[in-house]
């Protein structure tokens, strides 16, 4: 009886000139250092609407290296990337890993010592960010803290996209019908035996940071979103908040009446109590109500959220 282990390493790339040659020679070293009679490894790199140059530098690397090639038809985004490289993959395991070598792939042989153990899920923890900005670092603690104080489950605080995940935990991924996924909170939300890897984590091998800070908030908004109830929860307070300043205009306004009218004009106080507290509250009404709406629109819409190209 065969009991060798299909594995997966789904990397997302996009336009990685300066890192490609780096990423692939440190990758496959450590492959080389699995043992091939317990483990049968692939690389699955997915281009996620990379330049033609790229896209020929990856063609050349493919026919040397052997790995599988997605290619999508545009850039999609990080996280569909990645979805596009988890749905097309049928291993017995599975490790997301993003491509500028902040995340190193050395630590693949733990997470695969943690996967023989019995581990469904292995996350792995940044114990240090080289380099990072004060402000990434800041909100990002930020996020963290709103969505575990507002939601039934705790998001792991400093671990990315860079993880382990058993074929269990992968149909259950491919089977949930959600149109823009957050994979490290959907992880966390199904849960599973898990083990945790604290590793120190570099600055970015080469080149420029292809995450752009729009994109980064469009994740964060989606997180909060699909796995808080932290927006619902802001209204209530701003609602509990109008309504407090508006009962204060009320006292203000019997006090000044009681004490010393002559100075008030007549219907001034109660316009703008009523203007607030009406304006606030439609304000970010829309506001909330409009992201949600949206992202009821495209989970609605139909459409595919990647179309791939080609597969080699």
């Amino acid at each position: 009886m065969n009991c060798m282990k299909k594995i997966d390493i789904v990397v997302p790339l996009l336009n990685e000139f300066e890192v490609i040659d780096e990423l692939l020679k440190r990758t496959y070293k450590t492959l080389n250092e699995i043992n091939s009679k317990e483990y049968m490894v692939n690389l699955i790199i997915v281009d996620d609407g990379s330049k033609k140059e790229f896209k020929d530098i990856l063609r050349v690397h493919h026919k040397n290296y052997g790995f599988t090639l997605i290619e999508l038809t545009r850039n999609f985004g990080h996280q569909t990337a990645l979805r596009a490289g988890i749905e097309n993959s049928d291993a017995d395991a599975l490790i997301c890993m993003d491509g500028d070598l902040q995340d190193p792939p050395e630590l693949i042989l733990e997470m695969l010592a943690a996967f023989t153990e019995g581990y469904e899920v292995v996350n792995t923890i940044r114990k240090k960010r080289e380099k990072e900005s004060y402000f990434k670092k800041v909100t990002a603690s930020i996020f963290y803290k709103i969505v575990n104080s507002n939601s039934n489950i705790r998001l792991t605080l400093n671990s990315g996209d860079f993880k382990l995940l058993s074929k269990k935990i992968i149909d259950i991924i491919k089977a949930t019908n959600e149109n823009e996924i957050y994979l490290r909170g959907l992880v966390d939300w199904y849960g599973g035996k898990t083990k945790y890897l604290y590793y120190d984590r570099n600055t970015r091998f080469a080149g420029k940071r292809k995450y752009k800070y729009r994109q980064s908030l469009d994740l964060a908004l989606n997180g909060l979103v699909s796995f808080s109830n932290f927006f619902p929860n802001l209204l209530l307070k701003l609602l509990l908040f109008s309504v407090v300043v508006f009962f204060g205009l009320i006292v203000f306004l019997s006090y000044s009446i009681i004490n010393n009218y002559d100075d008030l004009v007549r219907g001034w106080s109660s316009i703008v109590a009523l203007l607030m507290f009406i304006n606030v509250i439609q304000i970010f009404g829309f506001f909330f109500v409009t992201i949600y709406l949206s992202k009821i629109f495209h989970q609605t819409t139909g459409k595919k959220t990647y179309n791939i190209s080609n597969i080699s």
